[in-house]
């Protein structure tokens, strides 16, 4: 699609327009279709934006990253969009936001506040929230910066998301059972009753550790 056949298409979408659900093939085209009216909102926001956009082609190339970001970041409604533009006129800056900024001012659900809950161990709230952890929760924990996790954690976030959106969970969440059996031993000892005096040496040391088990002594 042109840019300007998005041009077309975004002039026929009033701002206050009903909420556009999108299953994940649609999602380009609602992006297309509204990302001219994102642009024309956020200049008028943003009186600096020059200094990003210094020319037609530098506004057609962001228009392009903007779409790409809106799909991958799971935008697909205007609710979203009007979110989103809400948050950008409480910033403190003349200055034009980057395509990444402008998706994470869209959340309708802050994933700030599920990464939270994993920092101080709570249980999560959602099936959303658990995929994420399965898939960050390690690398947040032992090998990230407080900034890469944030990020880390935002981008999973918006992952499972739109997956839940288009229905596309998956229906098992692998976990460890309560009692996990790794090794042979394990395994053995899993599957074994209490070992019975007789079992052993007459007078050994095993055959007397037996015996006490079985009387029930046990050591702390």
């Amino acid at each position: 699609m042109t840019m300007r056949k998005v041009s077309a298409n975004v002039r026929k979408l009033p701002i206050g327009g009903g909420d556009y659900r999108e299953k994940q093939n649609d999602q380009e085209s609602f992006a297309a279709r509204v990302i001219n009216q994102i642009f024309d909102e956020l200049q008028s926001i943003f009186p600096a934006w020059r200094s990003a956009l210094p020319n037609e082609k530098a506004v057609a190339l962001a228009k392009r990253n903007y779409v790409k970001a809106m799909i991958s970041g799971g935008v697909v409604s205007m609710t979203q969009v009007r979110i989103g533009l809400d948050r950008a006129r409480q910033e403190e800056t003349d200055f034009f936001p980057s395509c990444g900024k402008f998706v994470a001012w869209c959340d309708t659900e802050d994933w700030r506040l599920a990464y939270e809950r994993l920092i101080a161990r709570k249980p999560a709230q959602s099936d959303v929230e658990k995929f994420v952890r399965q898939d960050v929760a390690y690398a947040i924990r032992h090998d990230l910066s407080e900034a890469q996790a944030e990020k880390r954690f935002a981008e999973r976030f918006r992952y499972w998301k739109l997956r839940e959106r288009n229905g596309d969970m998956p229906s098992t969440q692998y976990a460890l059972p309560a009692r996990s059996c790794v090794h042979k031993n394990d395994i053995r000892n899993s599957q074994t009753e209490q070992p019975l005096p007789e079992d052993f040496r007459r007078g050994s040391v095993f055959a007397r550790i037996a015996q006490l088990g079985k009387k029930g002594v046990r050591y702390e």
